[in-house]
This record gives structure tokens, C-alpha cells and sequence, in this order.
């Protein structure tokens, strides 16, 4: 079993522009701490963005809470995210970005590795963390996100049933047992 810090948020990302959410991620990080005094966050990822985040980040004098990891392959990525807390994917809501049609691998990587996901409420896979639940769904919105990052760090029976979900969506959306069910019904 891994050890889990679960205090510590990540955010993947490409780091291009405010279609990701980041800049929220940060602004809501300066209210958590406030209520939840110990959270982290960890940002992976890199692009043309960074440098203005860094910034925000020194501006609003979170350089303890918030680290910037930049780049992780993906096999050193997916064994690095079990041992975090939550996994953020706060896309814009904004029917011309990519998300809003696309499936996003992200919030399912996060969901393989067992995190409990904050999710705006833009890819079809917000649904399904809701109903199940395997985290929070969002709309984008500053005080939602705040609000659901101190639920999953507080609550630890929600944290837990989210985690619990989480790794049973993710050992059925594996592919052989995609296969083996598609011949079943065949």
C-alpha cells in the first residue's frame, strides 16, 4: 500500500493558458490554507504559462504552499500521483476549448492512481465522479473549488468512499475487462 499525503493537491498540466484553470487553482489555494493550514499543491506540468503562475504564486506569497514540479514522464507521473491526496482538473467552461467535446485522460489518470478528483463540471467524466461519487464536480467558481478542497481534506469518510470509488472505476476500465465484456454480450 502506498503512503498517501493526502494534504497534498496536484494539478496536471499543460501549462498554456487559462483554459486549464490554474490561475483559479492558485487564487483558491490562498483561501484553503486559511481553514486547512497544512494543504499543498503540487503543479506538474510546463508551457508558455508558467512564468506568469510562478509569479501569482510569489505575488500572493504562497511559495511554502505551492510547488512547481514541471515536467514528469508518464510512467514516473503515474506512480508519483498515488502518494498525493486529490487530483484537480478545473477546465474552463468555454464551448470552443478542446475539453468541452474531448475525453480527457487526465481526471481518469487521476482516478487510476486512486485520487479523489475536483472536477469542473465541462468533460462527460464530471458526471460520473459525481454520481459515484469519486470526488467533487464544480462549476468554475472560485468558492466551489475552496469549498471542495476542504471537504476532501476534512471530511476523511467522504475522502475515503471517493477512494474507494475511484480505484473500483478505475480496475474496470481497464482493458481486458472492456474486452472481456464486449464479448460476453457479443
Amino acid at each position: 500500500e502506498v503512503k498517501t499525503d493526502r494534504k497534498v493537491l496536484v494539478f496536471v498540466s499543460h501549462l498554456t493558458d487559462k483554459s486549464k484553470g490554474a490561475e483559479l487553482i492558485i487564487e483558491a489555494m490562498e483561501d484553503v490554507i486559511k481553514r486547512v493550514p497544512d494543504a499543498k499543491l503540487e503543479i506538474i506540468g510546463t508551457g508558455p504559462h508558467e512564468e506568469k503562475l510562478k509569479e501569482l504564486v510569489k505575488t500572493a506569497d504562497l511559495n511554502g504552499v505551492i510547488k512547481f514540479l514541471g515536467l514528469m514522464d508518464h510512467d514516473k507521473l503515474m506512480k508519483y500521483l498515488p502518494t498525493r491526496g486529490v487530483g484537480l482538473a478545473t477546465y474552463l467552461d468555454d464551448p470552443n476549448s478542446i475539453t468541452y467535446f474531448a475525453d480527457p485522460t487526465k481526471p481518469k489518470e487521476y482516478l487510476a492512481c486512486g485520487l479523489p478528483v475536483i472536477i469542473t463540471r465541462v468533460p462527460w467524466i464530471a458526471k460520473e465522479i459525481e454520481e459515484k461519487p469519486m470526488g467533487i464536480a464544480i462549476n468554475y467558481d472560485k468558492k466551489e473549488l475552496v469549498d471542495a478542497i476542504v471537504k476532501l481534506l476534512k471530511d476523511n469518510e467522504f475522502y475515503e468512499r471517493c477512494k474507494e470509488n475511484a480505484k473500483t472505476f478505475a480496475s474496470e476500465l481497464s482493458w481486458d475487462k472492456i474486452y472481456s465484456k464486449a464479448f460476453l454480450e457479443f
